[in-house]
């Protein structure tokens, strides 16, 4: 019998490419062409950081991620990504609502963490397109290695983690 698959596609391969990307399905002028480990590079270097990711807020959808565990499969960023979208949701709405909430409207910075484990860090972004996103960076260590961490954040530029690919 005939086999009905295309002659540019080798068998197994869509299992394999399955679990090897993680969709970013969005504007094309939103996200950079390099990735997102380029932008935190140094950052990334940190033994302590265990995964980072720009999340469409609105939609749950991870643009770009980078993990310390690139062959672990029992992490699944979109899952967290998503997860991270929801609480930053649940964060701006009650910002929001409080009558006393400073700060630029709509932006906030969300700590999750428990004793002795990891620690998710959860700031918006501003995009230029008018969409919120929020940058998740997983960090392992004590809270004196996550203010490190968010003092180091603060000097990434905005424009360098939403600038795409050029137009021209």
């Amino acid at each position: 019998p005939v086999d009905r698959r295309s002659p540019l596609i080798d068998r197994g391969l869509r299992e394999r490419a399955a679990g090897a990307f993680v969709g970013r399905h969005r504007h094309v002028v939103n996200i950079r062409a390099d990735g997102i480990a380029v932008v935190l590079g140094p950052l990334l270097r940190d033994v302590r950081i265990v995964a980072a990711a720009l999340v469409d807020v609105d939609s749950g959808m991870v643009l770009d991620a980078w993990s310390a565990a690139a062959t672990d499969t029992s992490t699944d960023l979109e899952l967290i990504g998503a997860q991270h979208a929801e609480i930053v949701r649940t964060a701006l709405a009650l910002l929001h609502s409080w009558p006393a909430g400073g700060g630029a409207p709509g932006t906030c910075e969300v700590v999750l963490g428990a004793d002795h484990g990891a620690r998710h860090l959860l700031r918006t972004v501003p995009d230029p397109l008018g969409d919120r996103l929020v940058l998740a960076v997983v960090v392992n260590g004590s809270q004196r290695v996550l203010d490190r961490v968010r003092k180091r954040l603060e000097a990434v530029s905005v424009d360098a983690l939403t600038a795409g690919p050029s137009m021209t």
